[in-house]
């Protein structure tokens, strides 16, 4: 064997061995390969947010998030779900559903009801009426809460926007939850509060 070509002659001569020695070997390694790169991608894919966090929009001159956008917290996410706005009787009645997402490893209060309030771009405020969350008011680790809150809007109307204060130091989180006409009755608001 003075060369490399009477080597693989050589080989050739005894069998095909040599030959399916040298595809099983490469094509080994390419599933090793595959499969480690199928584990990478499904664990990288678990701890990968379920919900894509936006950065809020500029609503009429207030920076607030959209309705089902997910706002950061230093716990998690806070969510405005759904909301229904009754224009029907002497008062704009407003359904807020919300929702409290716990990623850390240990449990948080659900926001208190000093934490939320609706004000509009003005500034007034919107008059709680009932609801709350559902549940014990503890969200435990990697879990999540919902609740639904009832607000008379203010007579004067406008643009609504819900504020979570998860710090009473700070910017609260807005959510921008949509806009009431003006009533012209200013006392629409203490018959409303009295179902």
């Amino acid at each position: 064997m003075r060369d490399l070509t009477d080597f693989f002659r050589a080989a050739g001569a005894y069998g095909q061995p040599m030959s399916i020695r040298l595809v099983i070997g490469p094509l080994a390694l390419c599933l090793i390969g595959a499969a480690l790169t199928a584990f990478v991608l499904r664990d990288h894919a678990a701890a990968t947010p379920a919900r894509k966090l936006y950065p809020p929009d500029l609503v009429y001159g207030v920076l607030a998030y959209d309705l089902t956008d997910p706002a950061p917290t230093s716990y998690g996410s806070f969510v405005a779900d759904a909301v229904h706005l009754d224009e029907s009787g002497s008062v704009t009645e407003l359904n807020v559903s919300l929702s409290v997402d716990n990623s850390q490893d240990g449990p948080i209060n659900a926001p208190a009801l000093d934490e939320l309030r609706i004000v509009t771009t003005d500034g007034a405020e919107a008059t709680y009426l009932g609801g709350g969350w559902r549940g014990d008011p503890i969200v435990h680790a990697h879990s999540s809460i919902s609740g639904e809150f009832r607000f008379a809007a203010p007579p004067a109307g406008g643009m609504l926007i819900l504020e979570y204060r998860e710090r009473m130091t700070g910017p609260p989180i807005r959510v921008a939850v949509g806009y009431a006409l003006e009533r012209s009755d200013a006392t629409a608001i203490q018959s409303g509060s009295s179902h």
